[in-house]
């Protein structure tokens, strides 16, 4: 009987220890690593989730915007109008264009024209 009563004890120190962290009822939190909930993009932030390991209470913390000094086009991505084409910013979310130069239009096959450089019909 002597042994299950410490033991009941023990449960109940050990059930209100999470308690000793607290003061005035609102944890010091710790933090775990978080996680990134959105992903930033050269127009919008993203933000980091973190999670209190003791309460489970979240915050959230900003990543900027994200920004490229060097605009690339490795991915030579055509843009163009009826009259010009040129090459798109490998960033999604970047309007830089660079290269734009008439179209080149030659007879299709079968009828019509098409740029000889970007392939854009007409």
């Amino acid at each position: 009987m002597k042994r299950s009563s410490l033991i009941l004890a023990l449960i109940c120190i050990l059930a209100t220890l999470p308690l000793a962290f607290c003061s005035c009822g609102e944890c010091e939190h710790v933090w775990d690593r978080g996680y990134t909930a959105k992903e930033p993009t050269t127009e919008e932030k993203g933000y980091y989730i973190y999670t209190c390991v003791d309460c489970g209470e979240m915050k959230s913390e900003e990543i900027p915007k994200l920004s490229h000094i060097e605009h690339t086009y490795s991915k030579l991505i055509w843009g163009g109008d009826a009259d010009f084409h040129w090459f798109i910013c490998d960033y999604d979310d970047c309007n830089v264009t660079t290269n734009k130069k008439e179209h080149t239009w030659v007879e299709r096959i079968g009828g019509g024209m098409i740029c000889q450089v970007c392939r854009r019909e007409q």
